[in-house]
């Protein structure tokens, strides 16, 4: 994976300098997050807090990755984005169900450990798996947009802009892949670099504007 990121491997703290610095855009996205979440209203932290740690690891697994490239580099990166996508399946789980978030955090450990699994047995895998957790994704959010256990309507606004900004994103990580057409790997612009701050924006975007809005309009629920 790491050969397919364009840029050039080095030596040293920074072997891809440029995917690395913008790799911590996850850790300034989740730092963001976890402010509002201690900020939120006691009973809608949990699941603002948690998301915003699992933000702040993708940027860490992301900074390894990229960085100083340490053996367990590639598995805390893939990890990482499986375990972002795993937590909103298992907060949209909950939610379509009218169940208390601690039900989908019960949901998301189970997905993590047999993220943990592929990951370790499978470490090829890691794209299959997270094409997967996407779909699934998708499928929970629609789910929570039919229910009534949702409790509030996300603008059309915010998903328009999301996918919006993940589209171009990948167009663009595609285009400057190693061997494509605009990769130049001593090039201080670096398209991968750009993939990382899109999405990060697009994990603060989804944190703020609909996982936050959710747990504060959202009543208390029993488990």
């Amino acid at each position: 994976m790491r050969g397919s990121d364009c840029e050039h491997i080095g030596h040293g703290l920074l072997a891809q300098p440029i995917n690395t610095l913008s790799s911590v855009a996850y850790v300034l996205a989740g730092a963001l997050l976890l402010w509002r979440a201690f900020a939120a209203r006691p009973s809608a932290r949990t699941a603002c807090t948690l998301y915003a740690v699992t933000v702040v690891g993708v940027g860490v697994g992301s900074v390894a990755f990229h960085g100083p490239m340490p053996a367990w580099g590639r598995f805390a990166h893939d990890l990482s984005i499986a375990a972002v996508l795993a937590l909103v399946i298992g907060y949209d789980v909950a939610l379509a169900r009218g169940a208390a978030v601690e039900r989908g955090l019960v949901i998301f450990g189970v997905l993590a450990g047999v993220c943990v699994f592929v990951l370790a047995a499978w470490p090829d895998a890691a794209n299959g798996l997270d094409a997967l957790l996407v779909a699934v994704a998708i499928a929970a959010e629609l789910a929570v947009a039919r229910s009534p256990a949702g409790g509030v309507t996300i603008g059309a606004r915010i998903w328009i802009v999301g996918a919006a900004v993940l589209t171009i994103a990948a167009v663009l990580n595609a285009l400057g892949r190693t061997d494509g057409p605009l990769c130049h790997a001593d090039s201080p612009v670096q398209l991968h670099a750009a993939w990382h701050v899109a999405t990060a924006f697009v994990l603060w975007l989804y944190g703020v504007a609909v996982l936050g809005v959710r747990e504060q309009a959202r009543p208390k629920i029993r488990a």
